[in-house]
């Protein structure tokens, strides 16, 4: 009688103990993925908090300091008075010469992009460099409170016929004392080209990461304009204008409510976190931002290479 062969059993319980092993792994890998996540974009946010706070820092610094330098002309008397002698004489050939040398002097000394002369009605008077004599809408619009004002300004960004560039006017109204009075003998209005100092203060990052930029902006209506460049247009467009309901809005909410930053999708279409700042005394925001696709790379290798080493110490 032959020996009947016995097939050995199924391996019912190790095949139960690998399937719950797996099934707790992939548990522990979700949960751990999930709130490990969380955490990164929740530091890379805070860090974007501190980062527009300290442009908005900066760019308060720029604004005191223009400020400052304008005291300096303002509180020039002589300067002054020759002002006076420029609009007053008929014949007056050797003021404007002092006065298109100092101006130029000016402007080297603090990097101003032009600067034009108004009488105390506003007319222009002389300009430095000459072809860049003209009186735009955005300071026509001003001229009455500057007039009745008589104190420094700085005005936002805007574009001016014949000036080639995006710049700020920086207002200075010359007084002098007469007859117990104080008189307005003339208006200097400075060109700042924003590329030579705010721009790069803006843009300026910390941290190597290839999808990070601040973006200084405006908020018009229901929609905001950016004012500095992206590195992502190919310089072809400066002022850019996005729809009402967009990042910039969810950043300022966020702002508002007191929470640090939020994730949103950003002009390019990218998924990205980002934190937004007012800056006192502007109309404008500060919004920093960093793709999540950036933020999660490294943590995503790594995620890749442990379920990978898992895998093969189950098999």
């Amino acid at each position: 009688m032959k020996n009947q062969e016995q097939k050995a059993p199924y391996p019912w319980i190790t095949l139960g103990i690998l399937v719950f092993v797996a099934i707790f792994i992939i548990i522990t890998v979700v949960t751990y993925s999930s709130s490990e996540k969380k955490r990164i974009v929740g530091d890379v946010g805070k860090e974007l908090e501190t980062l527009a706070g300290i442009k908005v820092d900066q760019i308060e610094r720029w604004h005191r300091e223009k400020i400052n330098d304008a005291r300096l002309i303002y509180d020039n008397q002589t300067l002054a008075e020759q002002i006076e002698s420029f609009f007053i004489k008929s014949n007056n050939r050797k003021e404007r010469a002092r006065l298109s040398q100092y101006l130029n002097s000016l402007i080297e000394t603090y990097d101003f992009g032009s600067a034009i002369l108004l009488d105390a009605g506003g007319i222009l008077g002389l300009g430095v460099p000459q072809e860049d004599m003209v009186i735009g809408n955005n300071l026509k619009s001003r001229m009455a409170g500057i007039i009745t004002g008589r104190k420094i300004s700085i005005s936002d960004l805007h574009f001016t016929p014949v000036i080639s560039y995006l710049h700020l006017d920086l207002t200075v109204p010359m007084l002098m004392e007469q007859d117990n009075d104080t008189i307005l003998v003339g208006i200097l209005v400075f060109r700042i080209d924003p590329e030579k100092e705010l721009f790069p203060l803006v843009s300026s990052w910390p941290v190597s990461r290839s999808s990070s930029e601040c973006i200084l902006f405006r908020v018009e209506n229901d929609s905001v304009t950016y004012l500095n460049d992206s590195p992502y247009n190919d310089g072809e467009t400066r002022i850019m204008k996005r729809n009402k309901g967009e990042l910039e809005f969810l950043t300022l909410d966020a702002f508002r409510e007191g929470r640090s930053y939020t994730r949103g999708t950003d002009y390019r279409g990218k998924d990205v976190v980002a934190s937004a700042r007012p800056v006192p005394g502007t109309n404008w925001y500060i919004l920093a931002k960093t793709d999540i696709n950036e933020v999660l790379r490294p943590f995503r290798r790594e995620l890749t290479a442990l379920s990978l080493m898992t895998l093969l110490a189950l098999m």
